[in-house]
Order: C-alpha cells, then sequence, then structure tokens
C-alpha cells in the first residue's frame, strides 16, 4: 500500500513526462495542419476549424482514457500554435476565420454545455439550506478584495512604459477580478484536494461544502456583476487618445515637406496607415524638422560611383 508521499513523487515525477509527449505529439501535428488542407482548397477554413475541434477532442479526451491528463491539452494548445504561425501568412485572410469559428462554437455549444453540466452534478437543495452559505458568502467577499487590493498595488506601484492614468489601473484592477468559471474553480479545488488528504470526514466534508457554496455563490454573482461594472465603469474611466496627423522624415534621403503622411488616425485601430506622395529629385531642400542634418545627395549613390 503506497503512502501519501509515494503518491505525490509519482505524480511529480510523470509531470515533466507527459508535457514532453504533449509537446513533441502537438509540434507534429502543427506542422501537418500547415500543409493539410492546402491554403488554396475549396473551403479551407471550414475544414481547419473542423480538424482543430475534431483532433483537437480526441487528444483530450483520448489522453484522459490513458491516464495522462496533462499530455492531451498540452498537445492541443502546441498543435494550435504551431499551425497558426503558418495560417497567418499563407492566405490574405490570415487566421480570423478560424477564430471567429472557434469563437461562435464556444459561445452556442461548448459554453453552455458546460454551465449544464457543472449544474447537473450538484445538488443545490442541499447546499442552499446548509449553514455554511455565510461562511461562503464572507469567503467569497474576503477573496474578492484581497483580489481587489492585489491588482491595484500592481497596477498603480508597479511601473510600466506607458502613462496611465488613475482611472485607467482602477479600471484595470476592476477587470482582473475573477468573472469565468475556470478562474473560479482552481483555489475551492485545490481546498478539496487538500481537504481530502487530510482523513479527516468531518473536515472534509465541510471543506468541500464550504468550496462548492463558495464556487456557486460567485458563479451567480461575480460573472453578471463584474460584467455590468465593466460595461457602466468603461466609458466613465477610459478616454479615448486621438493620435494627431504628423509628418515622418525618411533619413539620408531627399525629403519634400508633405511627402510622406499619417493619412489615418483612428482610437479603435492600432495600426499606422502612411500614405507616400512623389519626391521631386530636383528639389534639394531639406526639411526644418529633421533631428539630422540630410545632405542634397544619397551618399550612397555618390560611393558607388566612379
Amino acid at each position: 500500500m503506497t503512502t501519501k508521499y509515494e503518491q505525490l513523487s509519482y505524480t511529480l515525477s510523470r509531470i515533466p513526462g507527459e508535457l514532453l509527449i504533449g509537446a513533441i505529439i502537438g509540434i507534429s501535428s502543427g506542422f501537418l495542419l500547415r500543409f493539410f488542407p492546402r491554403p488554396d482548397a475549396h473551403l479551407v477554413h471550414f475544414t481547419r476549424v473542423l480538424i482543430l475541434l475534431s483532433v483537437g477532442s480526441a487528444f483530450h479526451f483520448g489522453a484522459r482514457e490513458i491516464g495522462c491528463v496533462i499530455a492531451g491539452p498540452t498537445a492541443v494548445l502546441i498543435m494550435t500554435l504551431v499551425a497558426a504561425i503558418n495560417w497567418q501568412i499563407d492566405n490574405r485572410r490570415g487566421t480570423r476565420t478560424e477564430e471567429n469559428g472557434l469563437r461562435l462554437f464556444w459561445e452556442l455549444i461548448a459554453s453552455p454545455l458546460l454551465f449544464l453540466l457543472f449544474g447537473s452534478l450538484l445538488d443545490f437543495t442541499s447546499i442552499f439550506s446548509s449553514t455554511k452559505l455565510l461562511d461562503a458568502f464572507l469567503f467569497l467577499l474576503l477573496s474578492l478584495l484581497v483580489r481587489l487590493a492585489t491588482g491595484l498595488a500592481c497596477t498603480f506601484c508597479c511601473s510600466t512604459g506607458q502613462r496611465r492614468t488613475p482611472s485607467e489601473r482602477l479600471f484595470i484592477s476592476l477587470a482582473i477580478l475573477p468573472k469565468g468559471s475556470l478562474q473560479l474553480i482552481i483555489a475551492p479545488a485545490i481546498v478539496c484536494f487538500h481537504m481530502r488528504g487530510t482523513g479527516r470526514e468531518s473536515v472534509e466534508s465541510g471543506g468541500i461544502l464550504l468550496s462548492l457554496e463558495t464556487i456557486l455563490l460567485a458563479l451567480l454573482f461575480c460573472s453578471p456583476i463584474g460584467e455590468m461594472l465593466l460595461r457602466l465603469l468603461g466609458p466613465l474611466l477610459l478616454r479615448r487618445r486621438l493620435i494627431p496627423n504628423a509628418c515622418v522624415v525618411p533619413l539620408g534621403e531627399p525629403y519634400k515637406k508633405g511627402g510622406l503622411m499619417v493619412a489615418h488616425s483612428d482610437p479603435w485601430d492600432n495600426r499606422l496607415r502612411l500614405e507616400l506622395g512623389p519626391i521631386d529629385p530636383a528639389d534639394r531642400q531639406i526639411h526644418k524638422h529633421t533631428a539630422y542634418p540630410l545632405e542634397g545627395t544619397n551618399k550612397l549613390d555618390n560611393e558607388s560611383k566612379p
């Protein structure tokens, strides 16, 4: 009969092996998906979405069936990353079609199914009728306050390259509060695992019950309240920063004022669009706003002449 420490050592020793196996399978599958299907094939984006869903599900559930719970998700993640690197450059649309397809699959099928399965495994009547409901509410409130304080400390104390206003830092602190089901389940699941390892039935049942109540309260209140806070406080705390039109000077070449201008400035678009105008080679006038004195002729052209 193995002890608790032997089981823990066995689990820790097999984690690197599963990560390595998942990485090898993911890299191999990702390189195969780079060439199949071909970029010029009919319905190539639809085929890629189906392949990602089918192969990813096969890797995940197949690995769980043989007891390798880490190798499956690792293989799916690395396979998608390796394949997407080539998909972004082999066609004009990039990976936008695949991203929209996976988003629709999650919103219409996977997300409702996840909450249906989660609700079917819990007995809401027995959990909410217990005396631990108030303790779960206080525990959840304390956790949210600690998370908010940590976010405020990180956003206000950490120095970044960008200058942010206090209102923007406050919005970032509110945005990192846990609102998804995965973030809400991780911490209570660790508590349940610890309670099972203690061997005390009374403590175990009470701890698991408190964890389940915390999860239910978080799912019922954190997600909608967090979404409403972000939608209401976003227009109040955030301000658009318009980039004024600026002149770009090509150093080392003859330059005519107005030859290179920013043609588009949109706060919702992070791309810099430049409009190239004609440059008159006979015009030797140097732009007065250049940082360095420019020569009227190209130095490379003069050196190449005999």
